[in-house]
């Protein structure tokens, strides 16, 4: 779990991430051939829900640990709608990561960033950073 980085310390939040499989069940071995998805869940505090506007934007990002590649494989928006609670799904096709070969460790590294923009579509100070997990692909 993260804490949102607020501009003001009265604004609270927290951000977690995980990487579930079909069933919905979080999972750090993925199937290179199958589907998956990221579950972004984040909470702000009463304050912050009466003063926020515009959108959130979640975006997960791999890097290999070993031979491989570093790259987004997923990204998404849940628009800002007074609530205290959001949550979002991003989908991860079958083949964006790649399993254990010569040239691929088959092992990555997961981040996960939250970020927001204002009604005027200016990016905010607002920022959360989910380190992890760390996921094998076969």
């Amino acid at each position: 779990m993260a804490d949102i980085q607020f501009p003001n310390a009265l604004f609270a939040g927290t951000f977690t991430a995980q990487i579930i499989d079909p069933s919905g069940a979080p999972v750090s071995v993925v199937d290179a051939d199958g589907d998956f998805q990221i579950k972004a869940d984040w909470d702000v505090g009463a304050l912050a829900a009466l003063f926020l506007a515009g959108e959130f934007t979640v975006k997960t990002y791999v890097e290999s640990i070993g031979p491989g590649e570093e790259k987004e494989i997923a990204t998404g928006t849940q628009a800002v709608n007074g609530s205290q609670l959001y949550s979002k799904l991003l989908n991860v096709p079958a083949g964006t990561l790649k399993k254990e070969s010569a040239n691929d460790s088959g092992v990555y590294k997961v981040v996960t960033l939250l970020t927001h923009r204002n009604s005027f579509g200016t990016l905010t100070t607002l920022a959360a950073i989910e380190d992890g997990p760390v996921v094998y692909v076969n």
